[in-house]
């Protein structure tokens, strides 16, 4: 028979041998308000507070007039509005071993705004979030998703709606056609539209409510400790990292541009084009990845001849 201290030394021992991404939290609660709970695998329901853990398999839901900011281990964030409910299906953040890396997702109602980390960054494979009726990837992301219910205030025809305020998404409805959003795009699909369609306006009531709700319980100056400020929106800061930051600082070294910010430079023929300068492009809503934008071609002036007088108004 094995006895207590043999059975403990033998337990450390073990930990000792696991990775760090094994036995870290997948991520904690950076802020919140009202109630928010966590259900776990094991059937247990807690009550959240600022600075509880995070776990794979945790269901975080959100009731009326709620809301949660959670800070995950690789920089990312994950802001669930009122009456949300998000599924951690997997989390693995293994900086040494960015094929490792998971970040497995299910939004089942509710707003949800999400800032991808070092996972997506390293390996934008290894990112996915699933709604009832969507399944969404990234390109380096800050997005907002939002699963409309059957008979909502607002009269909108249920199912998921996304749109996009820096990098790209891709979004594949259950017919399995993928659509590639770009910055302020709006997307929609549900049991009524099977194959992602881009909105031909904006959503602003939607996107307009959420934004108020935001600016109210001042949400945004909770990112801003967490990411950075980008145009349009927020971009992973590995200075937040608590541990793999020389890992992930070395790639983001060797890769400075995103893949759509990359394209323009390229179609420019310049690096380190503001990126308010590729909002602005002319095909940039047009463009797809893989592919380069086409060159900005400058307005020609017509001739103007020995007789011509300028205009000085």
């Amino acid at each position: 028979m094995i006895n207590s201290s043999l059975l403990r030394w033998l337990l450390a021992a073990l930990l000792t041998c696991l990775p760090l991404s094994a036995m870290a939290a997948s991520g904690q609660v950076a802020a919140m308000g009202g109630l928010v709970t966590a259900a776990h695998p094991d059937g247990k329901t807690d009550v959240l507070h600022k600075g509880d853990d995070i776990n794979k398999g945790d269901v975080i839901a959100t009731s009326a007039n709620s809301w949660v900011v959670l800070k995950m281990e690789d920089g990312a964030s994950l802001t669930l509005r009122p009456n949300g409910k998000l599924r951690i299906i997997d989390y693995v953040y293994d900086p040494d071993n960015p094929q490792n890396g998971r970040s497995w997702l299910s939004l089942l109602q509710g707003a949800l705004r999400s800032v991808t980390g070092a996972i997506g960054k390293l390996n934008h494979d290894s990112y996915q979030l699933t709604t009832p009726t969507a399944t969404i990837g990234i390109r380096g992301t800050d997005y907002d998703v939002d699963v409309v219910p059957p008979g909502n205030e607002q009269g909108l025809a249920p199912g998921t709606y996304h749109t996009v305020h820096t990098g790209g998404t891709t979004i594949r409805g259950k017919d399995g056609g993928v659509v590639n959003v770009s910055p302020k795009q709006d997307v929609f699909t549900g049991e009524s539209a099977p194959r992602p369609r881009r909105m031909k306006a904006r959503q602003d009531s939607m996107w307009a409510s959420i934004a108020n709700f935001d600016f109210k319980e001042k949400i945004d100056g909770v990112l801003d400790g967490i990411h950075k400020r980008v145009h349009g929106g927020y971009t992973l800061n590995p200075q937040s990292l608590s541990r793999g930051r020389d890992q992930v600082m070395r790639y983001l070294d060797a890769h400075p541009e995103e893949t759509s910010r990359r394209a323009l430079h390229e179609a420019r023929g310049k690096q380190g084009a503001p990126e308010a300068a590729m909002q602005t492009h002319p095909q940039y809503n047009k463009w797809q990845p893989g592919k380069p934008l086409p060159p900005v071609r400058e307005r020609s002036r017509p001739h103007q001849g020995a007789g011509h007088k300028q205009n000085r108004d």
